[in-house]
This record gives structure tokens, C-alpha cells and sequence, in this order.
């Protein structure tokens, strides 16, 4: 009987250090996505019309306290926007796209899209314009807004309507 209790003990000394360990994996993680929304719209009765070099529509984060940080630090994501663009100035007016990238981390964050011929920002060929909430079109041309990270889920972003 000794060795039954003993042997039962054992058991559930295992168990709850298994449950233990379990449930400090998954309480700690911090997860957040950042959800973007562009409309390219017509201007002066022109519709939006992407530059003969465009391949693809791109957007990039930048992390940082202020613009000036971020900026100088460098991109730390990308994502592309699900639409085609052949070059020779494709017409885009009127057109709206989703998408979103995942952060792993609190903090301020800043986000861009461009016209580029590839995937890395060095191959830019057009600024669309920079995130900005304090924008009538949630875009300004030089300047994003702070984008506030403080907890795990969806940050849903005001749409962005780009004109050219």
C-alpha cells in the first residue's frame, strides 16, 4: 500500500509540474497585427495611374520613439498588397486593398507604401505616402503618425486613400 501511494505521489508531482510548464509557455507571448487599408482614388477627374517601373505595391514598418528614430534605423517589415501591377502606368483608381503585418513587440511603429519595381525598400520608385491619423486621408506625402503598440491583438488602421 506504501508503495501505491508513493507511486501515485510520483504521478501527480509529474503532472502538475507538466501543467506548470504548459501554462507558463503560452501566458507570456505577445502578439499583435497591424491592419492597413489603401484606396487609390481619382484627382481633378485623373485616375491613379503607377509609374512605368512599378511591379508591386509594398508596404514597410519602421519601429522607433519618433519618426526621425524609425527612419533611421531601417524597415523591420514588409508586406505586399494583393494587387497586380505590370508597369506602363496601370490604372489603380477606385481600387481597395487589405493587408497586415505581424509585431512582436510593444512600441511605436510607423508604416509607408510605395510603388517598387521589387520586394526591398531600396527599390522604391514612387512614394504612395506614410500612415498618418492626423491626415483627412489618414496619408501625408513626408510624415507618418505613431502607430501605438500597448497589448497583444488587432490594431485596425483608419484607411489610407492615395491620389496622385
Amino acid at each position: 500500500m506504501k508503495k501505491v501511494l508513493t507511486l501515485l505521489t510520483i504521478i501527480m508531482m509529474v503532472s502538475f509540474t507538466f501543467m506548470a510548464c504548459a501554462a507558463d509557455d503560452d501566458g507570456d507571448a505577445f502578439s499583435a497585427e497591424i491592419h492597413a487599408s489603401i484606396m487609390f482614388m481619382e484627382m481633378n477627374n485623373m485616375p491613379y495611374v503607377a509609374e512605368d517601373s512599378t511591379g508591386m505595391i509594398m508596404g514597410y514598418l519602421w519601429q522607433g520613439e519618433t519618426w526621425s528614430a524609425a527612419r533611421d534605423a531601417g524597415p523591420i517589415a514588409d508586406f505586399m498588397f494583393p494587387l497586380s501591377v505590370s508597369g506602363g502606368g496601370d490604372i489603380l483608381s477606385t481600387a481597395s486593398y487589405d493587408e497586415h503585418v505581424e509585431v512582436s513587440e510593444t512600441g511605436n511603429y510607423f508604416l509607408g507604401v510605395f510603388e517598387t519595381s521589387g520586394m526591398d525598400y531600396s527599390t522604391a520608385v514612387y512614394t504612395i505616402g506614410f500612415y498618418n491619423a492626423d491626415s483627412t486621408n489618414n496619408i501625408d506625402m513626408m510624415m507618418g503618425s505613431a502607430i501605438p503598440v500597448t497589448e497583444s491583438g488587432d490594431v485596425e488602421l483608419g484607411q489610407m486613400m492615395a491620389m496622385k
